[in-house]
């Protein structure tokens, strides 16, 4: 690895912090729905779920390497919510 020490080393606590922000989200839907069985699988729920499986599963950085992208992809559609809910305003 070529980064400063300090960056490898805030790295993996940046992407815990991050899980456990989607978790703590999708809970928070989950919740919203009432528990409702059919919540988790829906398409982009699954997405969600598997982007924060990281948190409670721990591996080598290249085995789980996809699930960074799932992430990046959940944050992209969560900054598009906020624009949305921006515009009905």
């Amino acid at each position: 690895n070529d980064l400063p020490e300090t960056v490898a080393t805030a790295l993996p606590v940046l992407e815990k912090g991050a899980s456990a922000f989607f978790l703590a989200e999708y809970l928070a839907r989950f919740y919203s729905r009432g528990f409702d069985a059919r919540f988790p699988l829906e398409a982009l729920n699954v997405v969600d779920f598997v982007s924060f499986l990281p948190l409670f599963v721990s591996s080598s950085a290249d085995t789980y390497s996809f699930l960074r992208l799932l992430r990046v992809l959940r944050l992209q559609r969560l900054l598009t919510d906020v624009e949305t809910f921006a515009e009905v305003r």
